[in-house]
């Protein structure tokens, strides 16, 4: 399976999640994105939010895609968001109230 060039690249998704604290960055919500994994030797994680491209990575309705950016942009720490399932699903469907 070939890679999207505008997705955000591990090392990118790990270094944007580490400056949100892995927490939701939604003003006010106090939501941790990460919670214990039953694995055995007990080092596992799940993470429960996602991370979001402010300018869409590719066009579609209500994304804010930006066709002037490049795809080495697009996939930029710069343009990235960590955001709880529930504030992800609210920005992503009203473009008009959440502006880039």
């Amino acid at each position: 399976m070939v890679k999207d060039p505008n997705d955000f690249p591990e090392p990118v998704r790990v270094k944007v999640l580490k400056r949100a604290n892995y927490m939701c960055s939604y003003p006010g919500c106090p939501l941790s994105l990460i919670g214990p994994h039953s694995d055995p030797d007990g080092q596992g994680t799940v993470f429960t939010g996602e991370v979001s491209h402010i300018q869409g990575a590719r066009p579609a309705p209500n994304n804010r895609f930006n066709a002037s950016m490049t795809s080495e942009e697009r996939s930029h720490h710069s343009n990235a968001i960590v955001l709880c399932g529930t504030h992800a699903k609210l920005i992503d469907s009203d473009e008009d109230l959440y502006p880039v």
